[in-house]
């Protein structure tokens, strides 16, 4: 029993040992290091607490351009990537200067300081989290976090506990108690990177949403030109006989007999120009709503430019 109990002794020490050599080891960085404007004001939008905060300090992170973000991050992923953290090196960000995706550099800071939290847990905090984070991810109804996870899984499995404990923590606002109190820990109002969010989601998703009522209109003045166009070439074909048979009756002497015949083309003839002027009406709607839509897919090509490190605007280089 005494050397059971030594044992047990032994091992506790080293726990304690492990935990006070990463809390001293944090102390000498931070001594070290004075946080720049713009990563201590990232904190500060984030609501990291001072142990979030001194996660994120400890890991010096890094706002790049597009070039140095792709050689800070070699991640290769077939999505787009706005940072990443690399152990013992650090935190990397993509610095997003497009005012209509204001706060997905606030997400990001925040998603990869929590995949630093989450490789600082021990083996047995991982496992409960995990398991409380599988229990609540099915609950999970945002199409976009369900799809980026599924992603995440299919190209790599073992790295869906780790994107999903910073995914959860970031973009989902509705979590159980138990998960609500652990990521406490790191930040004192989550709901507002959660809203950050689903802001510069809403930028995306109202561009779509658009596009497809805009989709939606095209298809229907589509199929009604295209009636009309039907419509008119078999009402100018008898017309066109109409007109051939009129001309020759009168080239045969006809007269007053040809009259009603003559206001019954007449009226057909009125009646195939206000089809005509109404589908010509329908056709300048639909080049509009055209140029609506391509306008909108051309703004949404800039968002992804902004947000993409592999893509740079015209006219530049690497």
């Amino acid at each position: 029993m005494k050397k059971y109990l030594s044992l047990v002794g032994v091992f506790l020490v080293l726990v304690l040992v492990g935990t006070n050599f990463q809390s001293l080891s944090d102390q000498i960085i931070l001594r070290n290091y004075s946080p720049p404007p713009a990563v201590a004001k990232m904190s500060q939008d984030t609501t990291m607490t001072d142990r979030g905060k001194n996660i994120f300090y400890v890991n010096k992170p890094k706002f790049d351009d597009k070039k140095s973000f792709t050689q800070d991050c070699t991640v290769d992923e077939q999505s787009i990537v706005l940072g990443c953290y690399v152990e013992r090196k650090g935190i990397y960000l993509l610095t997003v200067d497009e005012p209509k995706l204001a706060g997905v550099m606030q997400v990001t800071s925040a998603h990869e300081m929590l995949h630093a939290a989450y490789d600082r847990l021990s083996r047995s905090e991982k496992k409960k989290i995990d398991a409380e984070i599988e229990r609540v991810f099915p609950s999970v109804k945002n199409p976009r976090v369900r799809k980026n996870v599924e992603a995440y899984r299919a190209k790599d499995a073992s790295s869906v506990p780790g994107e999903l404990h910073s995914i959860l923590g970031t973009e989902v606002a509705e979590l159980s108690p138990m998960l609500e109190q652990y990521y406490a820990k790191y930040f004192s109002n989550r709901q507002k990177i959660v809203k950050y969010s689903s802001d510069y989601e809403q930028a995306f998703v109202s561009i779509q949403d658009q596009v497809s009522t805009y989709d939606k209109q095209l298809e229907s003045l589509k199929a009604t030109i295209d009636a009309n166009q039907n419509d008119l070439k078999a009402k100018g074909d008898e017309l066109a006989s109409q007109r051939k048979n009129i001309e020759r009756d009168i080239a045969q002497g006809k007269g007053e007999e040809l009259n009603p015949q003559i206001e019954a083309f007449n009226s057909a003839v009125s009646s195939y120009n206000d089809l005509l002027n109404q589908t010509k009406e329908q056709i300048e709607t639909y080049n509009g709503i055209i140029i609506k839509r391509n306008d909108l897919v051309t703004e949404e090509k800039s968002l992804i430019q902004a947000i993409d490190a592999n893509i740079n605007p015209l006219g530049s280089s690497q």
